[in-house]
């Protein structure tokens, strides 16, 4: 792969690309008809070279541009980002220009451009950037503005299966993040139109909550205007789940309803092609910058006036031709788009409604309920190693569910548009004719609530291989190439649908791999905290997982990384004590069963049995039939990790009475061949002193230092006794507490182990097969990315 290009970047680079050209080469606005014929495209080589050399060899060089458009844009994300990072410290002024304006959680986020530094001695900053503030009063959208505050680089993904914002940044070609004290107006100008525009949102926003319900009226948000800000996040997450999560992104149904309607309107009412065209035209402009002009609308509403532009020329309308134009534009001008699932998903779900979906149709000669659920099919399969790399889990019920979703939500879309425009006459008949949109909106959620309780509703099967996307698209290809030729022999098309179906449904199975052999584990970043995930021969097990800094730990860092492994189910969590920044991720997990992890057994100490937070804890467990079991000094636990691994249960002893929580700090020493493991939790150095007395204490390859390298903790005897070679410190960046200690560090380093800090390296994983050892940080394979 090319220079700052991962494999899976590569890949998506390479799928997009292909089909793109493919695209473009099968024809675009062939003169004539729809069954017109003959035309060949207008923008590629011609001449007597064979039409497989000249696509072939456009192909090739569109690919070669496109690989170094992309070298070019990261390199030039990188340098705004070292720039970023290195300036982090001060305090600096800059100018910009307003281009978003968004509420958050804590005020407001501006996207701004053309950003200069103030000052005789002003250097070279990120041009375009995120400033959060607390105020925007005043502030319009095109206007100039004055910041003072601090900057710093976009954070990367620093846990398999997280949220890469650097990456999100990257697509929206944004190089920082400013922090900023004080905002203000720079001069009185400002871009009218837009900011008409912005108005124009911002009251169908406020006509949504006072016609609609909070569920609904988020809902509808999402789907004619584009704000996501408000829907509830559990029931986003139930569409996820399901598979129909596609119809709360503008597309092109909305984009189809209001361009193509007005247009033949426009049409009906005596206005000619272009006239009509252009009025529409201009329409579907005005909405995609209303709703933000994200690539799933920039790819519609582009769609649509290449269909206008080819009734005004009389061409034909190529779907596969139009589709290309929108794409090659977006990944030209911001080719980090090509990493995100919003054009992943749309692009490829509109391409498969041709291929394979109308390749499909033909060849069966479907009609009504068939030819949907092809069409159905082909989007499920074309999308799924897309599905996959972003969220992990196949819905498997999705290929039904959206024969009955899809055709429904044009009359959701209607009866919001309907609403919305008679509230401007009478509130009370806006809000009946948003009544159709709640109860279809009702029966979406009653259908995806009773669909999860299906067995097999979502399949887990984490983020799949660059060599796994590849064998499942050979693998479908390849059922629809003996489809097309059992039709071609005019044999029975249940044969030819049934060969279709095993080929699809078998090729599924590339995306599960076997399981890695030795044992593996991962030190999460979770901020000020601990997380241990660990897993040997299929089984798993979890030590601790919490944190003070990250508020939705469990939601943000813990599931997404056991699916993205392809984890749905915990064989035993282990709580070293009940401290929130141990529990928070695991209380998730308890409380939340529609996270989709379930939890075998639940392993706490000893000490703390009936008390306070371990008594909550339990009754969490017992509400979702987990067994509970108490853990102390001469426990083992036989087979949580298979036959070959030893966990031995070094502390609290049996009857102590402790006045700190950190005290009584399940021990568990881990054993795997010649490898051995120390998870200490937040033991003290009395407990250390214990340990070592008891002559419990033994070289280590790997410790977990205790209470995040706090003073308190690691003390110099017992760093002597269980002499370690490397040493995890698990703490947060900037945290109020001064962990590490320097004392600390400085004794673990005179001992001879090598630190590894999650502040620093991220995720730290370690595998062994028991007689050699790998250890990485998870930061440390993303660099140049």
């Amino acid at each position: 792969m090319a220079l700052f290009l991962t494999a899976d970047q590569g890949f998506f680079w390479l799928a997009a690309m292909l089909a793109v050209l493919c695209c473009a080469l099968s024809g675009s606005f062939r003169r004539g008809g729809a069954g017109g014929g003959g035309g060949t495209p207008a923008l590629f080589l011609h001449g007597k070279a064979g039409p497989w050399l000249r696509y072939g060899l456009t192909a090739a060089g569109c690919i070669l541009l496109g690989f170094g458009r992309m070298k070019l844009e990261i390199r030039e994300r990188i340098l705004e980002e070292q720039t970023a990072a290195e300036r982090g410290e001060e305090s600096l002024i800059i100018a910009a220009q307003v281009e978003e304006i968004g509420e958050t959680d804590y005020g407001y986020r501006l996207m701004v451009s053309g950003c200069e530094e103030y000052g005789p001695e002003a250097s070279r900053i990120p041009r375009r950037m995120y400033c959060y503030t607390d105020r925007a009063d005043g502030l319009k959208i095109g206007m100039r503005i004055r910041a003072e505050g601090t900057m710093e680089a976009p954070e990367p993904e620093r846990n398999p299966g997280g949220f890469d914002h650097r990456s999100f940044c990257r697509a929206k070609g944004i190089g920082g993040i400013f922090r900023a004290d004080r905002t203000a107006p720079a001069g009185p100008g400002y871009s009218r139109f837009r900011e008409g525009i912005c108005q124009i949102r911002l009251c169908l926003e406020r006509r949504l909550d006072q016609l609609a319900s909070d569920t609904d009226g988020g809902i509808l948000k999402a789907v004619l205007l584009g704000n996501r800000s408000d829907m509830d996040q559990a029931l986003y997450e139930l569409y996820r789940k399901n598979g129909i999560s596609h119809v709360l992104a503008i597309s092109g149904l909305h984009v189809s309803i209001l361009g193509l309607g007005l247009w033949k309107a426009l049409r009906r009412c005596g206005f000619g092609f272009a006239a009509a065209g252009g009025a529409a035209g201009a329409f579907l402009f005005c909405y995609g910058l209303m709703t933000g002009f994200g690539p799933s609308v920039v790819r519609a509403a582009a769609m649509c006036g290449l269909s206008f532009l080819a009734a005004f020329l009389g061409r034909t309308y190529d779907l596969m031709s139009a589709l290309c134009i929108p794409a090659l534009a977006l990944l030209w001008s911001r080719p980090c788009l090509l990493t995100q699932a919003s054009f992943q998903l749309s692009f490829l779900a509109a391409g498969a409604v041709a291929f394979p979906g109308g390749f499909l149709i033909r060849r069966f000669k479907a009609r009504g309920l068939f030819q949907t659920l092809l069409v159905s099919a082909s989007i499920q399969a074309a999308t799924a190693p897309a599905v996959l790399y972003h969220s992990f889990e196949l819905p498997l019920y999705g290929i039904f569910l959206n024969l009955l979703v899809i055709p429904l939500m044009t009359y959701v879309v209607v009866s919001g548009l309907l609403g919305l425009a008679a509230s401007l006459f009478s509130m009370k008949a806006g809000a009946a004719l948003l009544g159709g949109a709640h109860y279809i909106l009702g029966l979406y959620k009653a259908m995806g609530e009773g669909t999860q309780r299906l067995p097999g509703a979502s399949l887990v099967v984490g983020r799949p291989s660059l060599a796994a996307m590849v064998l499942f698209l050979a693998g479908a290809f390849l059922g629809i190439l003996l489809a097309s030729r059992i039709l071609e022999q005019r044999r029975s098309r249940p044969q030819a649908f049934l060969i279709l179906c095993l080929f699809w449904a078998g090729s599924v199975f590339f995306f599960f791999s076997p399981p890695r052999k030795g044992l593996s584990a991962v030190f999460l970043d979770v901020g000020q905290g601990d997380g241990i995930f660990l897993s040997c021969g299929g089984r798993t097990m979890l030590m601790d997982c919490g944190s003070s800094q990250e508020k939705e730990l469990g939601k943000d860092c813990l599931v997404p990384f056991l699916k993205s492994r392809g984890v749905d189910r915990l064989d035993t969590v282990f709580i070293s004590h009940g401290d929130w920044d141990h529990i928070s991720g695991i209380r998730y997990a308890l409380e939340e069963p529609g996270c989709g992890i379930r939890i075998g057994t639940l392993v706490m100490p000893e000490p703390g049995k009936g008390k306070d937070v371990y008594a909550e804890l339990a009754c969490l467990a017992d509400s979702r039939g987990i067994p509970v079991v108490y853990g102390k000094r001469g426990d083992e636990f036989s087979g949580i990790l298979g036959p070959e691994v030893s966990i031995r249960c070094l502390s609290p002893p049996e009857g102590g009475d402790y006045g700190d929580r950190n005290d009584e700090s399940l021990v568990t020493e881990i054993q795997y061949g010649d490898f051995r493991l120390l998870l200490t939790g937040d033991v003290g150095k009395e407990g250390e002193e214990k340990m070592r007395e008891a002559g419990l204490l033994a070289p280590v390859t790997v410790l977990k230092a205790a209470h995040h390298g706090s003073g308190t903790s690691s003390g110099q005897e017992f760093l002597k006794a269980v002499d370690p070679a490397f040493a995890v410190l698990s703490c947060g960046r900037e945290n109020r507490y001064g962990h590490p200690s320097p004392e600390v560090v400085k004794a673990l380093k005179e001992q001879g182990a090598r630190i590894w800090d999650t502040r620093e390296r991220g995720a730290v994983m370690v595998w062994t097969d028991g007689r050699t050892m790998d250890i990485s940080g998870y930061l440390d394979s993303r660099k140049g990315i």
